[in-house]
C-alpha cells in the first residue's frame, strides 16, 4: 500500500495576524492579512485600518514591486481603480477618525496621502473640502490618478521633500 503524506495541519494554509508597531497611528496593533502576493501579504491595522506589506521589504525592494504584474495588475488592485460603496464607507470612517485627531472640520485642512495608488483617498479627502495632494513610488498608478485629475506625485516622501509643515495631515 502507498504511504499517505503527512498532513500539514489546518493552520497551514491559514494567514495568520501578526502584530506590529503601526507607521501610521504608532500604536503596537494586531495586522490581519488581507490579501497574499507573491512577495508578501498585505494586512491591515486593527488600530487606524492604514493597509501595511509584511514582511517589510527594504526600500530598493519595495520600489521594485511596483513594476511587476502583481502590483497594478492584480485583481486586488483593479477592483480598487474606482471607489466602491464599501471603500467610500471605509474613507468616511478614516476622514472621521482625521477629524478626531484634527479636533476641528476638514475644509482647508492639507493632507499628504503617502502610498496613494490611483487617489481614490485623495479625491474622496478633497471632495470633503481638504487640499489633498498623494504621492505614489508607481508611475502606473500616478499616472492613472491623475487622468483622474488627482493631485498625484510621483516619487518617495523623502524625494519629494515638502516643508515640515506643509501638511495637517
Amino acid at each position: 500500500a502507498a504511504r499517505a503524506r503527512p498532513r500539514r495541519g489546518f493552520r497551514a494554509g491559514v494567514m495568520q495576524a501578526t502584530q506590529e508597531t503601526c507607521p501610521v497611528c504608532l500604536e503596537r496593533a494586531l495586522f490581519r492579512p488581507m490579501l497574499r502576493l507573491g512577495y508578501g501579504r498585505i494586512c491591515t491595522c486593527s488600530e487606524c485600518g492604514c493597509g501595511l506589506l509584511l514582511p517589510r521589504p527594504a526600500p530598493e525592494r519595495l520600489a521594485s514591486l511596483d513594476t511587476t504584474e502583481d502590483y497594478f495588475d492584480h485583481p486586488y488592485f483593479a477592483k480598487r481603480r474606482e471607489a466602491s460603496a464599501e471603500v467610500r464607507e471605509a474613507f468616511d470612517h478614516r476622514l472621521r477618525s482625521i477629524e478626531r485627531f484634527l479636533g476641528g472640520g476638514l475644509a482647508g485642512k492639507h493632507l499628504l496621502d503617502i502610498g496613494c495608488g490611483v487617489g481614490l483617498f485623495v479625491q474622496h479627502a478633497t471632495d470633503a473640502g481638504m487640499k489633498s495632494i498623494g504621492i505614489d513610488i508607481s508611475e502606473r498608478a500616478v499616472a492613472y490618478g491623475r487622468a483622474k485629475g488627482r493631485d498625484l506625485r510621483t516619487g518617495t516622501a523623502e524625494e519629494l521633500a515638502f516643508p515640515g509643515d506643509a501638511f495637517d495631515v
